[in-house]
């Protein structure tokens, strides 16, 4: 379960930052290209590489969303759920949490075919750097319209 709440965290952290940077005005799409070129700097990617490296990434990120949604619904109706509804309910997060991993190394598997190791490696600490970023900014600029 504790595997399950914190795969279910890192999905709702990369889930809220788009939604964060629509309200700081960025459209989905230039947030899209301002995490690609980040992500592209962060990794050192040529053009090429890049080129059939986002292709990837977007897929995951999108089927990743698709799991956290998934998620979320099912928490939003444990509310008041009887016995056996939770116990349906907790089977689901946990076929949800395997189905996560199950992508995580499909995803790693079709890295390794355009990415070095290093960059795989990088990649992680990149998408952390990179909603660090964000929040920085994003409350850099909550401030500035405050004043």
């Amino acid at each position: 379960m504790r595997k399950i709440l914190t795969v279910a965290l890192a999905i709702l952290l990369a889930a809220a930052i788009p939604a964060q940077a629509q309200v700081a005005g960025m459209t989905r799409e230039q947030f899209r290209e301002y995490k690609e070129n980040f992500l592209k700097n962060e990794l050192n990617l040529d053009d090429a590489v890049a080129a059939r490296f986002f292709p990837i990434y977007e897929d995951y990120q999108n089927k990743k969303q698709k799991l956290y949604n998934e998620n979320q619904s099912l928490m939003d109706k444990a509310g008041m759920a009887s016995e056996a509804e939770y116990r349906a309910i907790i089977d689901r997060l946990q076929a949800i949490g395997k189905a996560t991993n199950d992508l995580e190394e499909t995803y790693l598997a079709k890295l390794k075919t355009v990415l070095t190791y290093e960059q795989i490696f990088k990649l992680g600490k990149a998408e952390t750097k990179f909603q660090k970023h964000i929040l920085k900014e994003l409350t850099r600029s909550k401030n500035r319209t405050r004043k």
